[in-house]
């Protein structure tokens, strides 16, 4: 977020159809958008956020973008994305699995 420290930092992530949430700690889940909040982040640092999905059974053959979406009081909005691909119905390419930072 820049050279100051990031206050009241929320980051949103809109959980793709193609995947069903089964847990998180920490997040807020509304519906299919998912929230977490820090007080502060200090220039240079990092937070993590852990969440666990599944590829659901409706998911076709294709690719899943799966982005998240970081604002604070006095920062700049910031985003991030990971594509994971289906390689068959319901099933996601092993090495597609990871995480994301932005």
């Amino acid at each position: 977020f820049g050279k100051n420290t990031a206050s009241n930092m929320q980051v949103c992530n809109r959980v793709p159809a193609q995947l069903a949430f089964t847990s998180t700690k920490g997040g807020v889940l509304n519906g299919s958008r998912l929230c977490f909040t820090q007080k502060s982040l200090a220039p240079g640092k990092r937070a993590v956020f852990k969440v666990r999905v599944r590829v659901a059974a409706r998911a076709k053959k294709g690719f899943i973008v799966n982005r998240a979406f970081a604002d604070a009081e006095n920062a700049s909005a910031q985003n991030a994305s990971v594509t994971s691909q289906v390689i068959t119905d319901g099933k996601v390419s092993p090495a597609a699995v990871h995480g994301f930072t932005g």
